[in-house]
Order: structure tokens, then C-alpha cells, then sequence
């Protein structure tokens, strides 16, 4: 799966591009592929083949799919109790996919993103709330402190932000 978008496009007359308009130089692809973190590039890849092994169970069309699709995919991921950021990452490897595979505007997300926003709800009726880091007691943030080393560039930039970070 091309995380980047930039596949080639057929030339079309109407809109007086030619086929260079839709080139993009090699070293050019490989500036946007350093661009995108290595975790996202697999956990989108990790989600695009959930999603595809679901559609072949369902005997559904993974690509382009469609609305309806992704809406049932998301509420399945919903009833197995998959956590809500999960559920939004997989709605988001699916899109850059189909945006990757020339579908720019497929599927739409906005029944898959009300039953997201159904399950959220129904996680924090439950009690199932995000977690959230835990915040520091000033004993805590001054041992962290004291472990920087202020003679080097990353100690002191590490220290400075650890200080604005706890304001």
C-alpha cells in the first residue's frame, strides 16, 4: 500500500496536462516516504489488511469500497471492542489507501465516524475512558531535572522543556 498519493494518473485532453504534470522525480518520493514514520506505515498497512481479509470474509469490495462498507467494517470493530483510537486508525488507513489508489474522495467516513462516536459513548458509559499520562509531582519533575546534562545541547534542551512542560 502507497502511503504517499502519488500514483500515476492517466492524461487527460480536457484538462490540457500532460503526462509530466503527473510525474514526480524518484528522489522526490523518497523525501515524502522519509516523511511519514515508519510505525504509521505499518500500522496503516497492519489495518488496510485487516480491512481486506474482513471485506473477502464478507464478500464486500475493498477497493474502492463503499460507504456503507466502511460504516459496517467500522461497527464490526466496534461489537469486538477494539479501543476508539484503533477504530479511528482503521478508518484512516482505509481512506489513505483509496486516496493512494486514485480514490481520492472514497470512501466517505461520516457513517463510519457516527458509529465511532456512538461507540466512544458507549466506552465511557461503561467506564472505558482514554488514558491519560499521569501528572508529576515537582519531586518527580526535579529528579527528571537532575538527570540532564546542561553542558550538552540535548540535556539542556531536554531540561527546558521539561520546565515549560510542567507550567
Amino acid at each position: 500500500m502507497s502511503v504517499d498519493g502519488l500514483e500515476p494518473r492517466p492524461v487527460t485532453e480536457a484538462s490540457g496536462w500532460t503526462s509530466a504534470d503527473h510525474r514526480v522525480r524518484e528522489e522526490t518520493r523518497e523525501a515524502i516516504a522519509r516523511a511519514v514514520p515508519a510505525n504509521t506505515t505499518r500500522a496503516y498497512t497492519r489495518q488496510w489488511t485487516m480491512f481486506t481479509d474482513w471485506c473477502r470474509i464478507e464478500e464486500r469490495t475493498s477497493l474502492p469500497a463503499t460507504t456503507e462498507t466502511l460504516t459496517e467494517y467500522t461497527a464490526c470493530l466496534c461489537r469486538a471492542g477494539y479501543a476508539s483510537a484503533s477504530v479511528e486508525q482503521a478508518i484512516a488507513a482505509v481512506r489513505v489507501a483509496h486516496r493512494s489508489a486514485g480514490f481520492p474522495s472514497r470512501p466517505d467516513t461520516r457513517a463510519a465516524d457516527l458509529v465511532l462516536a456512538d461507540h466512544r459513548h458507549a466506552l465511557a458509559r461503561a467506564g472505558r475512558r482514554p488514558k491519560k499520562a499521569k501528572v508529576l509531582s515537582i519531586d518527580e519533575v526535579r529528579l527528571m531535572l537532575e538527570g540532564c546534562d546542561t553542558a550538552t545541547l540535548p540535556g539542556l534542551r531536554d531540561r527546558v522543556v521539561i520546565t515549560v512542560g510542567r507550567t
